[in-house]
Formats: structure tokens, C-alpha cells, sequence
């Protein structure tokens, strides 16, 4: 029998009913497609950011300041960071890239008042390998080492009229509980991404130590595993930048005079009696919430989803039936000279079959087409409401495509619809074709 033959008669029979269940379709898997789209381009752009601007591959602190970095414990610091990054960056067998950041909250007296931002020191030679920082500059140019320079966030530079050449003067609580002050001049002006990023002063890293009173620490050293590799960093890699890590400190402060540890760790350590100092190394993906929270939005995205093509599946169930209804005196004479219910099962089978198979074309098609739009021109995501990712999140998202979500989407869309749209169809098996008959 060609049941493909009678199974396109029918789709084209009602071509208006056949329509609305193909456009219904095809919206809620584009939808769907572009709510994964997004999703991605929102991962791709939060590793990003982490790993270009925030935290490397592998971030080094101390475990004290992690444990309590809810109190901003600026003091809690880590010590011998010139050799610390100078160590990790040499480890035999590996292409790592290491670099030193200390980040210090001060306040800025403008306009007859106290401003709070927060200080950052850069060794800004090995910021621009790491996150190529020249290029995020927008006004005059990187502070030079060793000189009393800073720049500043665009958002510090718009809020308060700050112009290149304008002197400000930073007033921070030290690493030793002392208060203390230093008079800077503004450089350049960097535009980061990140809102937050936007809203800090980076400042040479020697320069701020000095001012801090902590020479030669620093809040974290950020590791870069290989330049431009987008990988995570593996288990073994994080244990062996952890165990170098901290056998280097642990060897440098038992070894290390008195008078020397008093110099150079801040007063928390210094008194330290058991000479440790513990170390938390931990890869990218752990530094933020943002990235837990980005993969369980796709367990509710594929929960929203199934709702989209259940809906879908209601207006296929409804026309499946309209249909059925329809040629019940066809379906009545079909089975009087011969033909099985389950044969007349088939032809509804397949007419089914074409709906679905046009609609997750076309539903794919236009997913594929929105995103790739999307993908090209961004999405601003710079509104107030977003801020709260503001650390990893930039202001423009990137939706992505993705091959294996493309595939499982379709996939998902066509064993929902068609489980649901079977439904209509076993009542076929109980034609009665005597009652069929009588009643048309």
C-alpha cells in the first residue's frame, strides 16, 4: 500500500490546519534553540572573562583570605610573589604564565567626599601577555612601573570628571592596621567588559605594595596554563601548581630570619607560631557561582522547553483528530474492503511523521538564523538587574551555536511531539467499520 502517498494527500488536504501546526512547531524549537544559543554564549563569555580578566585557568590565594573573603581581608595576603610567579611559570614540562595582583580598598576625597574603590597593583608588562590590557585602554596610555601612576576605571573616570593628567589621592588601611595615603597621577583610562571591573584604579603593583606595607605580596597570582588553549585546567594540573605552590611558601617562611618575616609578612603572619601558611588553588570554574548557576539554567531551559513542545503537541493532537473525524467515512470504507486498522494506523502515522519533520526543519532553520543574528550583533546586557554577575558577566552576549545541543534539541522535540501525538492515533486499532459506515 503507499502509505506515503495518501499520508502527503492528507497533510495537503487541510493546508491551513497543516500550516498552524507546522508554524507552531517551528516557533517553539527556534525559541528553544535560541534559549540554548544564548546559554552558550553566555558560558563562553563568563570563561572568558574569568580566565582572560579575573582569575586565570588557576588562581592562587591564601586560604585564610578565601575562607573569610566575604570580610574583604585585603591583609591577608601572599607573601614572596615575586618567586612564587617566577616558580609557576618555570615548572618543567608545562607552558604556564603567571602574574601577581593586589587589590587594596581605599577611598578617594572628590567633591568634598569620601569615594570607596578599590585599588589594584599590576606588574603591567605581564598583564598585557596575560590579558593583552593595552588594548583595553580608551584614553592616554598604562602607568610605567615603578613610578607613582594610575589608571582608571571608565566608570570612576565618567562618575566624577576625571580627566588624564589629574592627580588623586588614594587613603587605605594598610596590611599592618596603620592608615595611610599616596598621591598619584592619571595616566590612562581602561574600559574592561565587566561593570565592576570599570569602577577600580590599577595602579604598578611595587608602588602599591610600598604603600601598603606589604612588600612583596600580593591578594592572588593568576595562572595561565597556555596562551589561548580555552581549555579547563585538569585535576593533576591544579595538584601540581597546588603541591609546588605550597612547598615553596612553607620552605620560605621557615627559612627566612625573624626580622625578615616581620618585614615581609603582614602582622597576622608574622605571628604565626607553626610557620605555615596554607594556600587555596583552585581552576577557574570554582572561582564564581555564576558558572553553577549557567548549567542549571539548561536543566530549566530543557524544562521550559518540553512545556514549548507539549504546547505544540496539543495543536498536532487536536488536527490529528480533526482529520481522523473528518475521513471517518474513508477510513470506514478502507476498512470494509480489506484494509487493517493498524494499515490506516501507518498512513496517520506518516502524515504525522511530514508535519513533524517540516516543522523541526524549519524550527531549526530559524533557531539556527536567530541566533546566528544574535551571535553577529550581540546582546546588551548592561541593565543595573545584571550587575549582580557583574565580576564575570559582560555587558554584550554572544549567542553560540552548539552542535551537540542542536542535535539533542531536535532530537528532544521529535520524541515528545511524536509520543504525544500517538495518542489519537491507537484508537485506530478499534475501527468498527459497520458503525463507521452507518454513520456517515
Amino acid at each position: 500500500m503507499r502509505y506515503w502517498f495518501y499520508a502527503w494527500r492528507n497533510v495537503g488536504r487541510n493546508k491551513s490546519r497543516t500550516i498552524g501546526s507546522i508554524v507552531t512547531l517551528s516557533l517553539a524549537l527556534a525559541l528553544t534553540f535560541f534559549l540554548f544559543g544564548f546559554i552558550s554564549g553566555l558560558e563562553a563569555d563568563v570563561k572568558h572573562n574569568i580566565t582572560r580578566y579575573t582569575s586565570g585557568d588557576i588562581s592562587i590565594k591564601s586560604k585564610a583570605y578565601f575562607d573569610n573573603i566575604v570580610f574583604s581581608p585585603s591583609h591577608l595576603v601572599v607573601p614572596f610573589a615575586r618567586e612564587l610567579v617566577d616558580l609557576v611559570s618555570g615548572i618543567e614540562g608545562t607552558q604556564n604564565f603567571a602574574t601577581a595582583r593586589l587589590d587594596v580598598p581605599s577611598s578617594l576625597y572628590l567633591n568634598q567626599e569620601f569615594v570607596p574603590i578599590v585599588a589594584r597593583g599590576m606588574h603591567f608588562e605581564r598583564e598585557e601577555r596575560f590579558q593583552e590590557i593595552s588594548e583595553l585602554v580608551t584614553k592616554g596610555r598604562l602607568p610605567r612601573m615603578h613610578t607613582r601612576e594610575v589608571a582608571i576605571g571608565s566608570a570612576v573616570a565618567r562618575d566624577h570628571g576625571l580627566e588624564v593628567g589629574s592627580s588623586l589621592t588614594f587613603f587605605s588601611t594598610t596590611a599592618r592596621f596603620t592608615s595611610a595615603a599616596i598621591t598619584l597621577t592619571i595616566t590612562g583610562v581602561i574600559q574592561y567588559p565587566m561593570s565592576n571591573f570599570n569602577s577600580m584604579a590599577y595602579i604598578p603593583i611595587d608602588i602599591l605594595q610600598e604603600h601598603f606595607l606589604a612588600p612583596d605580596s600580593a591578594t592572588e597570582i593568576v595562572v595561565q596554563l597556555e596562551k589561548n588553549a580555552n581549555t579547563t585546567p585538569s585535576k593533576e594540573q591544579v595538584a601540581l601548581i597546588r603541591s609546588v605552590a605550597q612547598d615553596f611558601i612553607n620552605d620560605a617562611i621557615t627559612h627566612v630570619s625573624q626580622a625578615e618575616r616581620e618585614r615581609v609578612l603582614p602582622i597576622s603572619y608574622a605571628s604565626n607560631t607553626d610557620m605555615t601558611l596554607a594556600l587555596a588553588v583552585q581552576p577557574w570554574q570554582t572561582i564564581s557561582s555564576f558558572v553553577a548557576i549557567i548549567s542549571y539554567s539548561r536543566v530549566t531551559y530543557l524544562i521550559i522547553s518540553f512545556i514549548f513542545f507539549l504546547l505544540g503537541s496539543l495543536v498536532m493532537y487536536n488536527a490529528i483528530n480533526m482529520n481522523i473525524k473528518e475521513q471517518e467515512a474513508e477510513i470506514g470504507i478502507l476498512n470494509a474492503i480489506g484494509v487493517s486498522p493498524r494499515m490506516i494506523q501507518k498512513i496517520f502515522l506518516r502524515e504525522n511523521m511530514i508535519i513533524v519533520g517540516i516543522g523541526a526543519l524549519v524550527g531549526t532553520l530559524l533557531g539556527s538564523l536567530i541566533v546566528e543574528i544574535t551571535g553577529r550583533i550581540g546582546l546588551d546586557m548592561s541593565f543595573k538587574s545584571i550587575d549582580s554577575g557583574g565580576s564575570v558577566l559582560g555587558s554584550i552576549i554572544y549567542p553560540q551555536h552548539s552542535v551537540l545541543w542542536t542535535s539533542v534539541l531536535v532530537i528532544y522535540a521529535v520524541i515528545v511531539i511524536s509520543g504525544v501525538t500517538y495518542f489519537p492515533l491507537r484508537g485506530l486499532r478499534k475501527v468498527d467499520a459497520l458503525e463507521i459506515l452507518r454513520k456517515a
